[in-house]
C-alpha cells in the first residue's frame, strides 16, 4: 500500500490530518496496481492491516536530501558520524532528525534528513492500524525519472501547494 502524506506544515494546521484524503495505490506483489485513489486513513485501515508493506511517501518539503562526500567507514560508524557531517547544512539540531545514508557512489552519499517527531508520529499511526512493515521514502525520490531529464510534481493541499523536483537517481528537493 503506497500512501502520499501531506506535508508536516499542512498537518500542523489541522487538528486531525488523518481526516485529509490521501492519495494511495494498492499494488499486487508483481507491481500491478489493483486499486488507487484518495481516501482518509480510517477508510484505509483494513488495507493497512492486510498488506505486507506500507510505503509512506513523505512530502518533499519535509525531507532534505543531501549529497555529501563521506569517509570510507563501515555502516555502523557512518551512522554515528552522520550528525557531524550534516550539522552545518541543517537549520535544526541533527539530534532532532532521523538521518539515513544511501549507498556510496563515486565518493558521494545521498543522505535523507527528516524531523524525528514527525516521522515517529506518522509511523505510530500506521503501526496502530496494524501495519507489519513500514517503509518511509522522500516524495522527490519517488518521482519517475528519465535519463538526462528532470521530474516534477505539484500537489495542492489545504491552503498550500507542494512542489517536488527530482534531478537524478539520488537528488531532489521540495
Amino acid at each position: 500500500l503506497y500512501l502520499r502524506l501531506p506535508s508536516r506544515s499542512a498537518a500542523k494546521t489541522l487538528t486531525q490530518w488523518q481526516a485529509l484524503p490521501l492519495s494511495f495505490a494498492l499494488a499486487a506483489r508483481n507491481g500491478r496496481v489493483m486499486r488507487e485513489g484518495e481516501a482518509v486513513v480510517s477508510t484505509l485501515a483494513s488495507s493497512v492491516a492486510q498488506v505486507q508493506r506500507v510505503v509512506l511517501m513523505f512530502a518533499a518539503s519535509d525531507v532534505t536530501v543531501l549529497q555529501l562526500a563521506v569517509p570510507p567507514l563501515p555502516a555502523s560508524k557512518l551512522r554515528a558520524a552522520l550528525p557531524g557531517l550534516v550539522e552545518d547544512r541543517l537549520i535544526t539540531d541533527p539530534a532532532e532528525c532521523v538521518l539515513v545514508a544511501g549507498p556510496r557512489k563515486n565518493g558521494l552519499c545521498a543522505i535523507a534528513v527528516i524531523e524525528r517527531h514527525w516521522l515517529q508520529s506518522v509511523i505510530a499511526i500506521f503501526s496502530g492500524l496494524g501495519a507489519r512493515r513500514i517503509v518511509a521514502l522522500p516524495m522527490q525520490l519517488c518521482l519517475p525519472l528519465q535519463s538526462g531529464g528532470l521530474a516534477a510534481a505539484v500537489t495542492e493541499g489545504p491552503g498550500q501547494i507542494d512542489l517536488a523536483l527530482r534531478f537524478s537517481i539520488d537528488e531532489g528537493i521540495g
